[in-house]
């Protein structure tokens, strides 16, 4: 029967809404990943001036040779680039934060002294970085053009990540995410712009199309995986230690449930939503035509064993 299905399922792939869903989890991790390495300066190399050069764009910018070190590059102060002061700031206030208990990690561990940069964060870690902690940190730094434009992103990606969503609000929000990406263009060299940054346009519409991001993003599914990656007790058979990891708990469930004693582990595993999250609202539902079922049932019956004897 699966044999079967696979080539149907290609069969009326063409009409799909949509074909393959984007990662909302990995796609803020890596543009505020990015968008952090130039706050720092991390990213913003000689190449990238160079870059600004080769395409006439922002000569303010561009990298100068020194005349006191041969093949060296000065490179002017950026708007999108915190200064010394501005650094030390930024870092003390993340290092001052404190969040309840399983909201976040503390950000002062991940502020290295040494390199006088962010690092070894977490994906959920972006998550409440861009939508949290930027906003308030970078406050009375940085240019206001700059800021305020890095506030709108942050305020693009909670309407894009809320739970509750009106369709409505969605074409506001596809202006939204044009403008702040265009305000991006304006301060923000063209190294900072790759495949993350275009497929934001793209969510709005999954949004429409699919529904709230929380039923379909991987925090989930990467917390179910480090569930199954505990129960490996030998790296020589990491399958069945998961398998046989899976098959305790579960029996261990069931008679703390027959014995009317219900383990807080299962109370905070086990919920009726989706890892924990509330979901409101629901994605679109796609109707097939009358030609396209009609192709499905005659795929089916041409390639049936039972309707072989009469196709012959």
């Amino acid at each position: 029967m699966q044999c079967l299905l696979i080539p149907l399922v290609h069969l009326l792939w063409q009409d799909l809404l949509i074909r393959h869903l984007l990662d909302v989890m990995h796609i803020e991790k890596n543009i505020t990943e990015s968008l952090i390495k130039f706050l720092e300066g991390t990213k913003d190399t000689v190449k990238v001036r160079q870059d600004l050069k080769v395409r006439n764009q922002q000569p303010h910018l561009w990298a100068k040779a020194d005349s006191k070190k041969a093949g060296k590059f000065i490179k002017p102060m950026a708007p999108y680039v915190l200064s010394k002061e501005e650094k030390q700031t930024f870092h003390a206030r993340l290092s001052a934060l404190r969040f309840p208990s399983g909201y976040a990690a503390a950000f002062k561990k991940h502020v290295k002294h040494k390199t006088k940069v962010l690092g070894g964060m977490k994906s959920h870690d972006y998550h409440i970085m861009m939508q949290h902690v930027l906003p308030v940190c970078l406050r009375g730094l940085l240019p206001q053009a700059v800021r305020m434009t890095i506030i709108q992103l942050s305020h693009v990606f909670r309407r894009i990540c809320t739970r509750v969503w009106d369709p409505v609000d969605l074409p506001g929000l596809r202006k939204d995410v044009s403008a702040t990406l265009c305000q991006l263009e304006m301060h923000f060299p063209p190294a900072f712009f790759d495949v993350m940054t275009h497929l934001l346009v793209h969510l709005v519409d999954e949004l429409d199309i699919c529904g709230p991001v929380h039923a379909r993003w991987m925090y989930p599914m990467e917390r179910y995986l480090k569930l199954l990656k505990n129960h490996v007790r030998t790296m020589f058979r990491p399958e069945a230690s998961m398998a046989n990891g899976y098959i305790n708990d579960e029996t261990l469930g069931y008679v703390a449930e027959y014995m009317d004693v219900r383990p807080k582990m299962w109370d905070a595993d086990e919920k009726d939503d989706v890892g924990g999250e509330v979901l409101e609202g629901a994605g679109k539902q796609m109707r097939i035509s009358v030609a396209q079922r009609d192709a499905a049932h005659l795929y089916v019956l041409r390639n049936s064993d039972i309707m072989r004897p009469w196709v012959e």
